[in-house]
């Protein structure tokens, strides 16, 4: 328990009055988790300064828009920093933008077609924020939201501001380098390109795909990256030929309409949710030889599925 010696480190008066406690479930978009021993939804740069720097020490949680994010059950100690009122977004010359971490993807994709703007056509129907999109350089068929960036600003743990150039980080499918509790990224420049005739056949053909997924119950997405170089199947292909689709644990079930899905269909617990996802990549393993790696981020678990 943390509480009273991180108050005692903060200074702000304001940082102070917002401290709470949170239940997780209801800041995830798969609707479980326990509760936050300290939860905090700073909205300045600075602020978030000032909280890694008093919570030296202790485990700290960034939370985007809580979209592929599972908390474990009961009291989840430590400080969870939510990125979601980092909302500034500002339009810049060269078909360029600054935008916050907690900024809305669906918005940005909105925003960047009204600037008649183009390279942002994959983002179409993904949930959740521009910084957790980084984090998971969020994408599709190729394209990913990494590509995009010039640079990204980032508080490290020590607290200091720094800003990495694009070839500063690596990143890959699913992958972003700059993604670790030990920072938080608070903002990036991205340069789209104009516009193209494609454009429109290019967002219909993603919207289309996503409507085979599952939105009738909760969920955090794709449950599983799509293997790069082991087989040439989707995780979903290779779940539903492996007879998972249908297994359930408690509330938490795999969707019967797409196999890469987990739904909580019934209070589920993430302790569902964690033998759910562990049973169906042993299964894969064990029929297949290919090892699944979670797409969904088990954050505070002690191991992984």
């Amino acid at each position: 328990m943390i509480v009273g010696n991180f108050v005692n480190n903060l200074r702000n008066a304001d940082i102070i009055k917002n401290i709470k406690k949170q239940r997780l479930s209801e800041v995830c978009a798969l609707g479980t988790g326990g509760e936050a021993e300290i939860f905090i939804e700073p909205d300045t740069p600075e602020e978030f300064q000032e909280i890694l720097v008093a919570a030296q020490g202790n485990r700290v949680y960034i939370l985007g828009g809580g979209s592929n994010v599972v908390f474990p059950d009961g009291l989840v100690e430590g400080v969870v920093l939510s990125t979601r009122a980092l909302k500034k977004i500002r339009w810049l010359e060269d078909s360029r933008v600054e935008v916050q971490a907690g900024y809305s993807l669906p918005k940005l994709f909105r925003e960047v077609r009204e600037h008649d703007l183009g390279g942002l056509e994959f983002a179409v129907g993904i949930p959740g924020t521009v910084g957790g999109a980084i984090c998971g350089n969020a994408g599709a068929a190729g394209f990913g939201i990494c590509d995009l960036l010039e640079e990204v600003t980032t508080i490290e743990s020590d607290g200091n501001l720094r800003i990495w150039r694009k070839n500063d980080f690596a990143y890959s499918y699913r992958y972003c380098e700059l993604a670790n509790d030990a920072r938080i990224i608070i903002s990036c420049v991205m340069r789209f390109r104009e516009k193209s005739p494609d454009d429109d056949s290019m967002i219909k053909n993603f919207a289309d795909k996503r409507r085979n997924q599952p939105l009738e119950f909760r969920s955090a997405g794709c449950t599983f990256k799509n293997p790069e170089s082991q087989s040439d199947k989707s995780a979903g292909k290779l779940l539903d030929e492996c007879g998972c689709k249908g297994l359930g644990i408690g509330g938490a079930v795999v969707s019967g309409k797409h196999a890469n899905f987990i739904l909580n269909v019934a209070g589920a617990s993430s302790a569902d949710v964690f033998q759910l996802v562990r049973i169906c990549r042993e299964r894969v393993l064990s029929e297949t030889g290919i090892s699944l790696e979670p797409e969904i981020k088990f954050v505070g678990f002690d191991d992984a599925p």
